[in-house]
């Protein structure tokens, strides 16, 4: 393995070389084996003469140069090693990006990846949806989804609950509903998935550090795409069938308070660190999120911040 150092006899001459050197330059001639002298013929500051059969010190002047051509000589060595680096970092980031059982997508191959697999569904095609989806995006998928539905797949959604006051989604799941599609709402937090025919599934980048918003993984793994299967119906069970009657309940208005409570909440504040920042106790502030949390169908605090920081009533204050 390349070392980042230069070999030990480039190394500051010993105290015993440099003594042994004067006295050679003065004219001593040094025995077999006397301490320095193996040092000074590394080198080059002593060479054999074996016309004499002796040692004899050589110029420096010109041991230098034979030093700085064997340091030119390793930097040509080194820099003719480096120059296949580029090439092998950019092997080395795409093993990362594509392991056995699953492989890295860039924001632009996703829906077409996705399309290709939902293309070749035979049974069932499982996914949960947690964000806001915009009309253009239900648009850009509405064809390939309807074009499994009529394969007869069996086709199950899982949006957030709050996608039940977006016009879009509701114009998607009534038009999907129709063809036979079945949909729910959670009002948990959960990530974004497609899991297909238990066999391969996409999911979200949660490994990559520079990895661009909007990119996946395509995994083929089928142990891991039954789990994310087994996981979506867990989820499912614990969800509300999407109906007029399973809306989100009437709840109280949002007063600038209660307002402030539920930003400070999102942006990671705790209780007690919102009731000193408005002057109040903890208790008070446990009021108002408890009787949020009790209006919303919420059982923690990071359901409700889930929740407000895509609520209408967000936006609408």
């Amino acid at each position: 393995m390349f070392k980042n150092e230069l070999p030990g006899r480039f190394r500051k001459l010993s105290d015993e070389a440099r003594g042994l050197y004067e006295r050679m330059a003065q004219g001593l001639t040094p025995e077999d084996g006397e301490p320095g002298l193996q040092e000074l013929l590394d080198v080059g500051l002593a060479f054999f003469e074996p016309i004499h059969g002796s040692y004899a010190p050589t110029n420096p002047a010109l041991a230098e140069q034979r030093v700085l051509a064997a340091v030119r000589d390793q930097i040509d060595q080194a820099l003719a090693l480096t120059q296949a680096f580029p090439e092998l970092g950019l092997l080395f980031q795409d093993g990362r990006r594509r392991n056995r059982g699953s492989e890295f997508l860039e924001p632009k191959l996703v829906n077409a990846r996705i399309a290709e697999s939902m293309d070749t569904a035979k049974a069932e095609i499982y996914a949960a949806q947690p964000g806001r989806r915009t009309a253009d995006s239900l648009q850009r998928s509405h064809g390939r989804d309807m074009a499994a539905l009529r394969r007869d797949v069996t086709w199950r959604t899982l949006y957030s609950n709050n996608e039940r006051t977006n016009p879009a989604t509701r114009q998607r799941v009534e038009t999907m509903r129709a063809e036979g599609a079945h949909v729910r709402t959670l009002t948990e937090p959960f990530h974004r998935f497609i899991v297909i025919d238990r066999r391969e599934a996409y999911i979200g980048d949660f490994s990559l550090a520079d990895a661009p918003p909007l990119s996946a993984w395509h995994i083929t793994d089928a142990a891991v795409a039954a789990f994310l299967a087994e996981l979506f119906d867990q989820m499912w069970a614990r969800a509300d069938d999407w109906s007029e009657s399973a809306r989100p309940k009437s709840t109280s208005r949002i007063d600038k308070t209660l307002r402030t409570i539920l930003d400070l909440l999102s942006n990671g504040w705790t209780q007690k660190q919102i009731a000193t920042r408005l002057g109040v106790s903890d208790r008070v502030i446990n009021g108002h999120l408890s009787t949020l949390r009790q209006e919303r169908d919420f059982n923690t605090n990071a359901q409700l911040a889930h929740w407000w920081a895509t609520a209408p009533e967000r936006r609408d204050g």
